[in-house]
Protein backbone atom coordinates (compact mmCIF):
# COMPACT_ATOMS: atom_id res chain seq x y z
CA UNK A 1 0.00 0.00 0.00
CA UNK A 2 1.57 3.29 -0.91
CA UNK A 3 1.36 6.36 1.06
CA UNK A 4 -1.68 7.87 -0.26
CA UNK A 5 -3.69 4.67 -0.04
CA UNK A 6 -2.37 4.21 3.88
CA UNK A 7 -3.32 7.65 4.66
CA UNK A 8 -7.35 6.83 3.39
CA UNK A 9 -7.42 3.31 4.88
CA UNK A 10 -6.23 5.29 8.18
CA UNK A 11 -8.64 8.57 7.58
CA UNK A 12 -11.54 5.80 7.29
CA UNK A 13 -10.58 3.88 10.19
CA UNK A 14 -10.93 7.39 11.69
CA UNK A 15 -14.47 8.21 10.51
CA UNK A 16 -15.49 4.57 11.42
CA UNK A 17 -14.26 5.48 15.38
CA UNK A 18 -16.12 8.48 15.03
CA UNK A 19 -19.22 6.90 14.19
CA UNK A 20 -18.90 4.15 17.17
CA UNK A 21 -17.93 6.91 19.72
CA UNK A 22 -21.58 8.19 18.26
CA UNK A 23 -23.56 5.12 19.25
CA UNK A 24 -20.89 4.71 22.96
CA UNK A 25 -21.02 8.40 24.16
CA UNK A 26 -24.76 8.48 26.04
CA UNK A 27 -22.89 5.10 27.64
CA UNK A 28 -20.63 7.87 29.34
CA UNK A 29 -23.61 10.31 29.94
CA UNK A 30 -26.48 7.85 31.47
CA UNK A 31 -23.80 6.39 33.80
CA UNK A 32 -22.83 10.14 34.77
CA UNK A 33 -26.59 10.90 35.66
CA UNK A 34 -26.53 7.71 37.82
CA UNK A 35 -23.69 9.24 40.07
CA UNK A 36 -25.24 12.43 40.04
CA UNK A 37 -28.35 10.94 41.86
CA UNK A 38 -26.03 8.49 43.89
CA UNK A 39 -22.28 8.85 43.82
CA UNK A 40 -20.89 5.51 45.22
CA UNK A 41 -17.66 4.08 44.76
CA UNK A 42 -18.63 1.61 42.55
CA UNK A 43 -19.81 4.09 40.20
CA UNK A 44 -16.88 6.49 40.42
CA UNK A 45 -14.99 2.73 39.38
CA UNK A 46 -17.46 2.49 36.57
CA UNK A 47 -16.54 5.69 35.00
CA UNK A 48 -13.15 5.41 35.64
CA UNK A 49 -12.96 2.40 33.40
CA UNK A 50 -15.08 3.98 30.77
CA UNK A 51 -12.36 6.65 30.57
CA UNK A 52 -10.02 4.88 30.78
CA UNK A 53 -11.32 3.43 27.79
CA UNK A 54 -11.65 6.21 26.20
CA UNK A 55 -8.39 7.28 26.52
CA UNK A 56 -6.53 4.33 25.02
CA UNK A 57 -9.06 4.03 22.03
CA UNK A 58 -9.26 8.02 20.96
CA UNK A 59 -5.42 7.86 21.25
CA UNK A 60 -5.09 4.95 18.75
CA UNK A 61 -7.21 6.76 16.25
CA UNK A 62 -5.43 10.02 16.85
CA UNK A 63 -8.22 12.22 18.54
CA UNK A 64 -4.83 12.80 21.16
CA UNK A 65 -6.77 15.73 23.01
CA UNK A 66 -9.63 13.52 23.92
CA UNK A 67 -7.61 10.95 25.12
CA UNK A 68 -5.51 13.45 27.15
CA UNK A 69 -8.58 14.70 28.69
CA UNK A 70 -9.91 11.60 29.14
CA UNK A 71 -6.63 10.27 30.75
CA UNK A 72 -7.25 13.40 33.53
CA UNK A 73 -10.98 12.01 34.25
CA UNK A 74 -9.71 8.36 34.76
CA UNK A 75 -7.90 9.72 37.39
CA UNK A 76 -10.37 11.98 38.65
CA UNK A 77 -12.77 9.17 39.56
CA UNK A 78 -10.26 6.82 40.23
CA UNK A 79 -9.23 8.69 42.81
CA UNK A 80 -13.04 9.63 43.99
CA UNK A 81 -13.28 6.01 44.00
CA UNK A 82 -10.64 6.31 47.18
CA UNK A 83 -11.79 9.04 48.58
CA UNK A 84 -15.99 9.43 47.94
CA UNK A 85 -16.03 12.66 49.93
CA UNK A 86 -13.74 14.51 47.47
CA UNK A 87 -16.35 14.63 45.04
CA UNK A 88 -17.89 17.36 46.03
CA UNK A 89 -20.43 19.79 45.26
CA UNK A 90 -18.38 22.24 43.66
CA UNK A 91 -17.13 19.37 40.97
CA UNK A 92 -20.66 17.97 40.71
CA UNK A 93 -21.20 21.06 39.28
CA UNK A 94 -18.37 21.22 36.45
CA UNK A 95 -18.51 17.63 35.74
CA UNK A 96 -22.35 18.21 34.58
CA UNK A 97 -21.83 21.15 33.22
CA UNK A 98 -19.00 19.65 31.49
CA UNK A 99 -21.24 16.72 30.30
CA UNK A 100 -23.91 19.36 29.56
CA UNK A 101 -21.46 21.55 27.21
CA UNK A 102 -20.07 17.98 25.55
CA UNK A 103 -23.52 17.19 24.66
CA UNK A 104 -24.59 19.89 23.18
CA UNK A 105 -21.54 20.32 21.03
CA UNK A 106 -21.25 16.87 20.30
CA UNK A 107 -24.37 17.14 18.93
CA UNK A 108 -24.27 20.39 16.36
CA UNK A 109 -20.54 18.81 14.84
CA UNK A 110 -20.40 15.03 15.38
CA UNK A 111 -16.79 15.78 15.01
CA UNK A 112 -14.05 14.57 17.66
CA UNK A 113 -11.74 16.92 15.66
CA UNK A 114 -14.01 19.79 16.50
CA UNK A 115 -13.62 19.21 19.77
CA UNK A 116 -10.05 20.06 20.14
CA UNK A 117 -10.17 23.12 22.12
CA UNK A 118 -13.15 22.11 24.59
CA UNK A 119 -11.04 18.92 25.31
CA UNK A 120 -8.20 20.99 26.12
CA UNK A 121 -9.94 23.89 28.52
CA UNK A 122 -11.72 20.97 30.55
CA UNK A 123 -8.77 18.80 30.78
CA UNK A 124 -7.00 22.18 32.31
CA UNK A 125 -9.84 22.45 34.69
CA UNK A 126 -9.90 18.77 35.55
CA UNK A 127 -6.43 18.99 36.15
CA UNK A 128 -6.67 21.80 38.62
CA UNK A 129 -9.64 20.34 40.31
CA UNK A 130 -7.62 16.71 40.94
CA UNK A 131 -4.87 18.83 42.12
CA UNK A 132 -6.70 20.74 44.81
CA UNK A 133 -8.57 17.52 45.68
CA UNK A 134 -5.08 15.78 46.65
CA UNK A 135 -4.49 19.20 48.79
CA UNK A 136 -7.94 18.54 50.13
CA UNK A 137 -9.11 22.24 48.98
CA UNK A 138 -11.96 21.06 47.34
Amino acid sequence: MDGEGLEKALQELRRQYEKRFCRKIHQYFDLARQVEKKPEPELFKELSRLFHSLRGSSATYGFHSLSQMAAVLEECFAFFQSCPKAFSAKFSKQFFQFLDEWEEKWQKSRSLDSLDSFYREWQNRWEKYLEDGKRGEV
